[in-house]
């Protein structure tokens, strides 16, 4: 299954959200994640 997630933390690939997606990469070798860092664009 092809998953993709919209991480809408502006810490990108420091996020908690980043990490439990890089886990469950692990976790589930039979899906393809495609992870899309849309937070750290947004200008506060």
């Amino acid at each position: 299954m092809n998953i993709l997630v919209l991480n809408g933390s502006p810490k990108g690939n420091r996020s908690v959200t980043y990490q439990t997606i890089k886990f469950m990469e692990v976790q589930n070798k039979e899906h393809v994640f495609d992870v899309c860092n849309v937070g750290v664009t947004i200008k506060i």
